[in-house]
């Protein structure tokens, strides 16, 4: 029992902070992430991360490596996908992140209502980028931007 809970503990302490973004650096944990995410699972995917992505603070780069688990997460649990396309570039002023995928979609607003604790989380983490996070979503899938 005392070593289950020192177990649970180590796994919750050592997921608070992605230890991956200190040893390879943003762009690569994201890289990593999302081969994890998408292989085993053998879906097609593509990415484009830029190289400058790395240049993000420490903080910052904590919440965005969240978001992209959760909308990865999401993707995973509830799209029934078989695509998905990643991008995060750095324009003039802000970086962009697209994440689209070929799923059954949702309804945001419903989705809303329930206050679900992924999309929550999505929200809240884009706000503490000082940004803004835009979903679209249909019949032919769902398009999630951020721009922060």
């Amino acid at each position: 029992m005392i070593d289950e809970v020192i177990q649970q503990i180590r796994y919750i302490s050592l997921n608070l902070y992605p230890f991956l973004i200190a040893k390879v650096g943003l762009k690569n944990a994201l890289v990593e992430l999302v081969d994890k995410s998408f292989k085993k699972e053998k879906y097609f995917y593509s990415y484009y991360i830029s190289d400058d992505i790395d240049a993000i603070q420490k903080d910052k780069a904590v919440d965005l490596y969240r978001i992209m688990q959760e909308l990865f997460s999401n993707i995973i649990k509830h799209a029934g996908a078989s695509e998905i396309n990643i991008e995060i570039v750095k324009e003039v002023r802000y970086y962009c992140v697209k994440v689209s995928d070929n799923g059954r979609g949702f309804n945001y607003q419903q989705e809303r209502t329930k206050n679900t604790l992924g999309l929550t989380s999505i929200i809240e983490r884009v706000k503490s980028l000082k940004g803004s996070v835009d979903f679209r979503s249909g019949k032919e899938g769902t398009q999630v931007s951020i721009r922060f």
